[in-house]
């Protein structure tokens, strides 16, 4: 799966929720605001701050709340990606790099996606697939965090 995205979206997350202390931001999953998303009801979450004030944090408590949920339906139900963007990684995470990062999460939960990203790879493991060939009708998700 590496093939298709340079992005390790694991490895930063893991990083990020480490430093997170106990209890941190638990308030923001309490929000009206953030209920209406969680249902479907808001397009999205928009996080402003300054360098430092700890979005990045907040967010990895977003992704393991959804991941419980995830965890609690039916396999195959619900799917949840991201990707935290860091201008010092900007060569590698281009608009192509972030929507195949995603594509990559998301096969883990779509035999029919993992199954076209194999039969890419194996008709040439030397070009990466593009985003657009992959999925042409390709949305992101409506119900997106966001931080900035």
């Amino acid at each position: 799966m590496s093939w298709v995205s340079p992005i390790d979206v694991s490895a930063k997350h893991l990083d990020v929720a480490n430093i997170r202390q106990p209890g941190t931001s638990k308030w923001l999953l309490n929000l009206d605001i953030f209920k209406q998303w969680e249902c479907g009801t808001g397009q999205a979450l928009w996080c402003p701050g300054i360098p430092g004030a700890g979005k990045t944090v907040i967010t990895s408590l977003l992704i393991d709340h959804l991941l419980d949920l995830q965890r609690l339906e039916p396999i195959g139900t619900m799917a949840v990606a991201w990707v935290y963007l860091d201008y010092n990684q900007e060569f590698i995470q281009t608009p192509d790099a972030i929507q195949l990062s995603l594509i990559r999460q998301l096969a883990v939960f779509s035999t029919e996606l993992y199954d076209l990203l194999r039969s890419a790879y194996k008709k040439d493991p030397n070009i990466r697939p593009s985003p657009r060939w992959l999925i042409p009708d390709m949305h992101i998700i409506p119900s997106s965090v966001v931080a900035k």
